[in-house]
């Protein structure tokens, strides 16, 4: 499976674990790269391996491109299935080329619809099936729980809850 990484890590771990595949290769530019290692994290703690590969230019298609042709002719022999929910706009363009080309399963994560879309070869929603509990929510969103009542953040919830405590966040949601 590949996955594009972006801000949110649940569209990429639910069709993860309900799918099962061997290997989960997790493609995300510099700026997620962070994000991509809790996903890592959270998989290998399910039991998934994981790969994870960076794209330094998140504006170079050619360049994705390339990469991620490097994935599929190093495993000719496996069959992939893109998960072109997350990453940018431009990732998730050149990513449904390659895998279209390859003839590779591709989906989307509908969370909100409970669902798993298959976009090609065929069309069609399957159920997502799968559920976290409370404590594997936070896990694959970067939080750690010690003990109840108390959770450790990532270093980039820091900033966002400073910011909040701050009111930082309340202005800039006002002008929004």
């Amino acid at each position: 499976m590949i996955c594009l990484v972006s801000e949110q890590t649940i569209p990429n771990i639910l069709p993860a674990l309900q799918l099962r595949p061997d290997i989960v290769y997790l493609i995300s530019t510099i700026d997620q790269a962070t994000r991509g290692v809790v996903i890592a994290d959270f998989l290998k703690s399910k039991k998934i391996n994981c790969e994870q590969k960076t794209i330094f230019d998140p504006y170079d298609v050619t360049a994705m491109t390339n990469r991620l042709r490097k994935i599929v002719n190093k495993r000719p022999e496996d069959s992939f299935i893109l998960n072109v929910t997350g990453g940018t706009k431009l990732m998730a363009l050149a990513a449904y080329s390659v895998f279209s080309e390859s003839n590779s399963e591709i989906i989307y994560c509908n969370t909100i619809g409970n669902t798993i879309k298959y976009l090609y070869p065929i069309v069609e929603d399957i159920p997502l099936e799968t559920n976290l509990d409370v404590r594997s929510f936070l896990a694959a969103c970067g939080y750690s729980v010690t003990k109840p009542g108390k959770v450790i953040l990532s270093p980039e919830k820091i900033v966002f809850f400073e910011a909040v405590k701050k009111g930082t966040i309340k202005k800039y949601s006002q002008i929004v």
